[in-house]
Order: C-alpha cells, then sequence, then structure tokens
C-alpha cells in the first residue's frame, strides 16, 4: 500500500498581499531527519528576531513511493533533465555562444555529451560521474545548466543521474513553508546561521555545501516550482492558486495559463533598451526578489524558450513570432 504525504502542519492558505514571501525548504533525501529538522526549526524559534519574522505555515513528510509515484522529482528538474538528456541539442544560441568563449572551444566541434550518455561513453556509475572532481575551470553554469569537462568531453549536467538514482521508496523528504516578513539579505544570514549550527553538530563539513543538506526556494517562480510539487492535502483540492506568488500574481491579473508556461519552460527572453533579446533563466535572474519586483520583471517577458523554438507567451506556434517581432 502506498504511503500518503503526513501533515504536521496543515497549509494556513496564501497570502497575496505581497507584504510577505513564501519560501519552500525541504531536507535531501539522504539527510532526512528528525536531527536535521530539529536544528533548522531551533535556529528560527530560538532567535526573537526570526521568530518574529518567519512562521511556519506548512510542514509536511513526503513518502518516497509517493515522489515516485508522482514524478516530483522529474518535474523539480525538468529543464535539467532535458539538457541532461539531450546533451548537445539542447542548447540556444546564447548558451553556445557562451560555451565557445568560456572553454575557448568551436561548439560545432566540442564533445558535448548529456549526462546518461556520458554514464555509457564514460563507462561510470551514476554516483562516480557525480563524485568526480574536476577543476573549477574545468566547470561552467549557465541558465542554471552545469558543464563539466571530463577528458576531451563536455558532460551536461552530470548530477542528474545521481539525483534520480538517489531517490527512491525509501527516501522520504520533510518539507516546511515559511511565510518570511524579512528582506533577502537577512533570509541568507538565517541560512548561513543554519549551516554554522548544521557545522556544530557535525552535520556538516567546513568545505560541505549546506545545499548538500537542504533546498529552499530562492525566488518566488521557484517558490511555485516547490508549492505545484509538496503542497499537499488529504482531499488533493489544492491548486497553483493556492501558492502566495501565483495568487498575488493572478490577483494582477497574470492569467494563469501564461504563468505555467512561463514556470514550465524556464528559460525567458526579454527586450534591452535596443529591442534586442536578453536570454534567461527566470529562477536565476529573479533570485532574491520580492512579489512586485518578480511582477515587473514578468510583465518585460516577450518569449519563451521551447525544445522547437521560441515562442511568443500565449500562441501556440513558434512560427508567431515571424508576425509580431
Amino acid at each position: 500500500m502506498r504511503r500518503k504525504p503526513s501533515l504536521l502542519i496543515p497549509y494556513q492558505g496564501p497570502d497575496i498581499q505581497g507584504k510577505s514571501q513564501d519560501v519552500y525548504l525541504y531536507l535531501r533525501p539522504e539527510t532526512n531527519g528528525v536531527k536535521v529538522e530539529s536544528i533548522l526549526v531551533s535556529v528560527i524559534y530560538n532567535n526573537p528576531f526570526l521568530k518574529k519574522h518567519v512562521k511556519m505555515v506548512y510542514l509536511a513528510n513526503m513518502p518516497g513511493d509517493y515522489i515516485l509515484q508522482n514524478h516530483i522529482i522529474e518535474h523539480h528538474y525538468s529543464l535539467n533533465l532535458l539538457f541532461a538528456a539531450m546533451g548537445k541539442e539542447a542548447f540556444t544560441d546564447s548558451m553556445r555562444k557562451e560555451f565557445s568563449k568560456y572553454f575557448a572551444v568551436p561548439w560545432e566541434e566540442a564533445s558535448i555529451l548529456g549526462a546518461f550518455e556520458a554514464l555509457i561513453t564514460l563507462g561510470l556509475t551514476e554516483e562516480e560521474l557525480f563524485a568526480m572532481r574536476v577543476p573549477k575551470e574545468n566547470l561552467l553554469t549557465f541558465h542554471g545548466q552545469t558543464i563539466k569537462k571530463v577528458q576531451e568531453h563536455f558532460i551536461v549536467n552530470y548530477d542528474m543521474p545521481a539525483i534520480l538514482h538517489k531517490n527512491n521508496l525509501q527516501t522520504d523528504i520533510l518539507v516546511m513553508t515559511l511565510r518570511i516578513t524579512l528582506g533577502w539579505k537577512e533570509f541568507r544570514e538565517m541560512v548561513h546561521l543554519m549551516t554554522e549550527t548544521l557545522v556544530k553538530e557535525h552535520v556538516l563539513t567546513n568545505t560541505t555545501s549546506a545545499s548538500r543538506v537542504f533546498h529552499y526556494s530562492k525566488s518566488p517562480f521557484e517558490e511555485i516550482v516547490d508549492g505545484q510539487e509538496y503542497l499537499y492535502s488529504p482531499d488533493n483540492r489544492f491548486i497553483d492558486e493556492d501558492i502566495s506568488f501565483f495568487a498575488y500574481m493572478k490577483s494582477h491579473g497574470i492569467l494563469p495559463s501564461f504563468l505555467r508556461e512561463v514556470v514550465n519552460s524556464r528559460i525567458v527572453y526579454k527586450l534591452d533598451s535596443e529591442g534586442n533579446k536578453v536570454e534567461n533563466n527566470i529562477l536565476v535572474a529573479t533570485q532574491g526578489f520580492n512579489y512586485p519586483q518578480a511582477l515587473e520583471y514578468y510583465r518585460a517577458i516577450h518569449s519563451i524558450y521551447t525544445v522547437t523554438g521560441e515562442k511568443i507567451l500565449g500562441y501556440d506556434d513558434p512560427e508567431d513570432l515571424e508576425d509580431l517581432d
């Protein structure tokens, strides 16, 4: 019998005013446990300032079988998995230029492998590929995609096979939603304090990143991604509009269907002051934004990335771009 999520604090509903902001924080499968959970929560509740400005409005344990059944990991990493599967063919024009500039190798001549193809080509396991260390100059991160140079090959999103492999029926994930009235500077200071405490309690070493232990939403658009995956109620009544930032955007006249397109695509194009298209991963570009800033960014989006071509928001065919440019 498949397990269902355990609700420790049922979701208290969205706040659409824009005066607060929701951040989803969850423990990585390999570190999920009462000890780590207690450490993170104690950092908030033992600090009077944080206790005043950080409210937990949702807490749930997501069983591994529920996560697998609902393809939650695949959805969260959908763009990364696309690039890991397609490799060279997924690159946008700006990514090709950035690749050649950084590695000083013509894109057309480079041996660029998606991570899954690299496992076969190099004869490695998922964990061996993930753990393989290379000099810092052999790593490039662009639009949230990581390229690692190994021998004469360039491997796209080398970590994806290991991430999928680590999630199984036994790997539960603890998820909390923090409603904050902090600025991002103060929130990052809280994350730093959590990291220091994890080191003191020997959960982390000084050389291990806190991202190996927990994830948190770093932008309002990533809040939507995390909420779509981990917001749960027993009767499955939650929809996108129950996520605070999604509800905020809808209250400001943004069409839900268009917003879903942007979140699912993640790579977007804006026009600069001279009318040139500028390409960005919206989850990365809006890190540290509050709701009003993210709304302003969204309103400047011209089009989005798809594997079949660039697409104007709300239009079904990439060829429609020719009529509107």
